[in-house]
């Protein structure tokens, strides 16, 4: 049998599993008194799994030759699917319940988020006219041993650091209960300390390795195990999903410019890490009884064997409305805060504890729920400080910011230009939720980073356009 017909029988193979699996998921229905929210959800993992690999040559010779991790796709796309995602009323409740979560989005705000993106296409246009400098210039190459020295050194530090917090506060991950009330977070420097150093050593250990080939006998341990370690004593004392999701999106980011993945194995890897940040939070959620989603569930007559997948698609809809409903008190009820919320980061370097936006907008709309703040999307610290002003300088800059390191990247793809892109993308994709500059970290670790790489130089030579070089 000739590889053409193998394919089309193996395609029809799969559709007829699928129709055969719905059916027997629709008879174990009837027979069982399965709501039909698990039956749609059973289907549609079927569909995936039975379709998708026999779909990926057409969708490769599709979408082979584009760069899903270009500013100019990955953040549109994900921006607009979180509005519209956000925008469905699945769910018709009294307003006095749950602060009003699911009334309906009203129909001139996606003015506001269309105003949004077409600003940020602005920036992107902007930052195309910015200079880059040569593709070809005279550069000083990493010393490979002296940088796994440093993350050696680092690694002691992150060790010490969890002992320390550890002894003191208790390992957070096995009180779930005070998870959200209890957070290390807020408990000073040395957990911040901790956090970006382990940041900095899951990104650092595999993009390195990948930028010299991988090539090693070792290379695994700076690959997985190294990373997987550090992502554990991280969970362990933050009992949150940002603690591993910041370094993991922007080690998915980093990863397709040295090699490119095919389209449906990043939705299948994207699917997957929802899934699993969305389980977790209902873990974390259900053992410390203060999420709200989880009595929406039972209000709403969901069941509660699809908890775990509804925990992030309720915090992909509370984030709007909370931008939802702060354009209804700012400014007539609340002034514009002229810049204060955009740029709370930097009161980190004030004595005592500052809250970031999240805490800000959550005490403005009079929200007295206990754990954490209540993020209001990419927009609404742009929003509340001036305005739709402020919408459109704020995602100018942010086109730029991306347009900019993007351009200076494809120009010369060294591991430190790398990184430094797939952090900012990273940053402005995961601020779609909360913002784009939502504590200092964002702007402090490149400049350590910059550190490191500077500590690691070794000696001058040429680069080479379109080769991926350890270099700065």
């Amino acid at each position: 049998m000739n590889q053409t017909g193998f394919k089309q029988i193996s395609l029809g193979l799969r559709i007829a599993g699928f129709t055969t699996a719905s059916l027997l998921l629709l008879l174990a229905s009837a027979i069982y008194g399965f709501s039909f929210v698990i039956v749609l959800l059973g289907a549609s993992v079927l569909a995936v799994i039975l379709l998708l690999p026999p779909a990926a040559p057409w969708l490769n010779r599709r979408f082979g030759g584009v760069d899903f991790f270009s500013p100019y796709v990955i953040f549109p796309v994900l921006y607009s699917a979180w509005y519209i995602a956000a925008s469905i009323n699945f769910v018709q409740l009294p307003s006095e319940m749950f602060y009003g979560y699911f009334d309906p989005i009203p129909a001139w705000m996606y003015g506001l988020f269309a105003f949004g993106l077409c600003s940020y296409f602005c920036g992107i246009f902007l930052g195309r006219l910015l200079p880059i400098g040569s593709s070809a210039i005279t550069r000083r190459q990493i010393d490979y041993a002296i940088m796994q020295r440093i993350l050696f050194i680092l690694m002691i530090v992150v060790f010490i650091a969890w002992a320390i917090l550890g002894i003191a506060f208790g390992i957070t991950i096995l009180h779930l209960d005070t998870a959200n009330s209890d957070r290390l977070a807020h408990r000073g420097a040395l957990y911040q300390l901790f956090t970006y150093l382990g940041w900095t050593i899951i990104i650092f250990s595999p993009i390195l390795s990948w930028a010299r080939g991988a090539t090693k006998r070792f290379d695994w341990l700076y690959i997985v195990a190294i990373p997987a370690l550090t992502a554990m004593l991280l969970v362990s004392l933050g009992a949150g999903r940002s603690p591993v999701a910041i370094p993991l999106v922007t080690l998915i980011i980093a990863r397709s410019f040295f090699k490119k993945q095919p389209l449906w194995k990043l939705a299948l890897i994207g699917v997957t890490i929802f899934g699993l940040f969305s389980t977790f939070g209902y873990i974390r959620g259900r053992s410390s009884n203060d999420a709200p989603e989880f009595s929406l569930m039972e209000l709403a007559g969901i069941p509660a064997a699809v908890g775990p997948f509804i925990d992030m698609a309720a915090d992909i809809r509370f984030s709007v409305a909370a931008l939802r409903d702060l354009t209804k008190i700012v400014p007539s009820s609340v002034p514009y805060q002229h810049g204060a919320v955009t740029l709370l980061p930097l009161s980190t370097f004030l004595p005592g504890h500052q809250d970031m936006s999240d805490m800000v907008f959550k005490q403005m709309l009079g929200h007295d729920f206990e754990g954490s703040g209540e993020p209001a999307t990419i927009l609404g610290p742009l929003y509340v400080d001036f305005g739709w002003i402020g919408v459109f300088v704020g995602m100018n800059f942010y086109g730029v910011l991306l347009s900019w390191t993007y351009r200076r990247m494809k120009a010369q793809p060294t591991s430190a230009r790398i990184i430094n892109y797939a952090w900012w993308l990273q940053c402005c994709l995961v601020g779609i939720f909360s913002n784009g500059f939502s504590y200092v970290y964002v702007i402090l670790l490149p400049a350590f980073w910059a550190v490191l790489f500077f500590i690691a130089m070794q000696r001058s030579y040429r680069t080479i356009p379109g080769q991926i070089q350890l270099s700065t």
